[in-house]
């Protein structure tokens, strides 16, 4: 099974320990934007029109690979992180017609979409994941 990682950029480092979780129960990972070499606080500004397209162009064709897009949310009420990129993946993989789980708390009122699932902690999140790939 494959799954496309998602979440606020300047979480990369905690997305990417989640992710060798999961490689280490045998699920794969789409994310190649977890390898890129920003800083976690950059912001679009500092990149060309071009940088930033072929970027989000990568990320539709991880997207497009993967079984399940795996979300990480942040609470709606306190500071947004800035970007905000995981909302139109987490819409354009629900379109795909891709699995959707996120781990923390629903952000927005699509969250709430009978055949999403959410779970409080990555650990909870994890043990769906790694059952689901056994199937």
């Amino acid at each position: 099974m494959r799954c496309y990682l998602s979440g606020p950029y300047s979480w990369r480092e905690k997305i990417k320990a989640f992710e060798a979780e999961l490689i280490a129960l045998g699920i794969e990972s789409t994310a190649s934007w977890l390898y890129e070499t920003a800083p976690p606080e950059a912001t679009l500004d500092q990149f060309t029109d071009e940088q930033n397209r072929e970027t989000a162009e990568v990320d539709i064709v991880d997207i497009r690979f993967s079984h399940v897009v795996v979300v990480f949310t942040v609470d709606p009420l306190g500071p947004a992180p800035p970007r905000g990129g995981r909302h139109w993946e987490t819409g354009y993989a629900y379109a795909e017609g891709k699995e959707i789980v996120i781990i923390g708390p629903r952000e927005n009122v699509f969250s709430y979409l009978g055949d999403i699932k959410v779970f409080a902690t990555p650990q909870l999140a994890k043990r769906y994941l790694h059952k689901r790939s056994l199937n």
